[in-house]
């Protein structure tokens, strides 16, 4: 039975990069997580704004949870 995944020895060269660039990108927002909480929040606000608070109870839940799944979770103040 075969899981899809691949042994780094077996990975394309692309795999790999994408893999080491996908491993930087989690360290970086686990150290910074009040900074990515506080973006995430931004971004939040700014779709919020195009999209005249028509999505905003949606939108609410996709920042929550994405401030939930790095670092230490949500750290911003609300």
């Amino acid at each position: 039975m075969t899981t899809g995944y691949l042994e780094p020895e077996h990975r394309s060269r692309e795999e790999r990069t994408v893999g080491n660039f996908m491993d930087r990108a989690k360290d970086f927002a686990d150290q910074h997580d009040e900074q990515v909480d506080k973006g995430l929040d931004r971004a939040g606000e700014e779709a919020d704004k195009r999209t005249g608070g028509k999505y905003d109870e949606h939108i609410d839940k996709g920042v929550d949870f994405a401030q939930q799944r790095t670092g230490e979770g949500d750290t911003s103040q609300q």
